[in-house]
């Protein structure tokens, strides 16, 4: 038994979920039923199902010149409430293009109840389908797999079971280690994190000061992820100053010991007084997608520190050392302790 994950990257492709074909009386199937009667049901095969399935048109066509093939061409995060369409006055080149960025390659649609158009008829200007980011088809935990097209699905991608645990590890204040963050596809995760926080991806930066938040967003064009409670041991002795996959600008920390308690960089913290530096750390421009780790354990030694990361955003392209345009910062303050 075996199917193909193949995503095509070469167009925005745009899919719809169909009832499955198959006979009912051959294959069983589930039933995508969401509560609030939002989307219309479909069927689709749970992974068992699916694998039968497979299975059975394999050997239906083994005898053929050119035997059937599964695709499953690309993964859906069904959970997720909000699509980001492509705006009133945005080219459709440029909308793919922030689409590929975040490793997007299309979209996939279910069509509203007639209750719910009629309802929200004016939030919807006339749309009847339900959108949905298509992701690369690759393994996942997930409730199955929706027809749509001949011989093709998509994999209903289940939540990261990691997500609700670090909520509520972070409301906690108990999350150890920035590490759990980055080893477990960091891009996933702070998607998930907004999406169960409800957090308004245009929220503006602000007077670039935190304010409590577990992730912030940066207006449309980038994110910073923030943890306000890290612990570090000789094991463990790094922070890690990222700057997330899907980001346009390039990310500057620089690292400074909160002295007076405030959240804020003041001169007595952020010079001595002839003038020097009191930055304890400080990174090159890190691209997208990429992170610095800093071996505070070495710097800082045993203790609880409050700490600010000053994050200078630029945009910068390689070649481009001299024309480095600053963006709107943030100075987010994390608890760190050490021992």
């Amino acid at each position: 038994m075996s199917f193909l994950n193949e995503t095509n990257k070469e167009e925005f492709v745009k899919l719809r979920i169909r009832d499955i074909k198959a006979s009912k009386e051959d294959f069983d199937r589930e039933t995508y039923d969401k509560k609030k009667k939002k989307i219309v049901p479909f069927t689709y095969f749970s992974p068992k199902q699916f694998d039968e399935y497979v299975e059975a048109k394999e050997k239906e066509s083994e005898n053929e010149e050119n035997p059937v093939q599964i695709k499953v061409v690309g993964n859906v995060r069904i959970y997720k409430k909000k699509y980001k369409d492509i705006k009133k006055d945005q080219d459709f080149d440029a909308f793919v293009e922030e689409k590929r960025k975040k490793k997007i390659y299309g979209s996939v649609k279910v069509k509203y109840t007639n209750q719910y158009i009629k309802k929200h008829q004016k939030k919807l200007k006339g749309e009847t389908y339900k959108k949905y980011d298509l992701y690369e088809a690759k393994k996942h935990s997930c409730y199955g797999y929706a027809e749509v097209g001949e011989n093709e699905f998509v994999r209903l991608q289940r939540r990261n079971p990691l997500i609700i645990l670090l909520i509520g590890l972070l409301s906690l204040g108990l999350l150890v280690g920035a590490g759990i963050i980055i080893h477990n596809n960091l891009t996933e995760i702070q998607e998930e994190i907004r999406e169960i926080l409800e957090v308004d991806d245009t929220v503006d930066a602000g007077d670039g000061n935190n304010s409590g938040d577990d992730t912030q967003i940066i207006q449309e064009t980038y994110e910073i992820p923030y943890v306000p409670y890290v612990k570090l041991t000789e094991k463990e002795p790094n922070l890690y100053l990222i700057n997330p996959d899907g980001n346009t600008v390039y990310f500057a920390y620089t690292l400074y010991i909160d002295t007076n308690g405030n959240g804020t960089i003041e001169k007595s913290e952020a010079v001595d007084a002839e003038g020097n530096s009191k930055a304890f750390y400080k990174t090159k421009l890190i691209p997208p997608g990429q992170m610095m780790e800093a071996d505070l354990v070495s710097i800082l030694g045993k203790g609880e520190y409050k700490v600010i990361q000053k994050i200078n955003a630029y945009n910068y392209a390689p070649g481009m050392e001299d024309d480095q345009s600053p963006c709107n910062g943030s100075n987010l303050t994390t608890t760190i302790k050490i021992g």
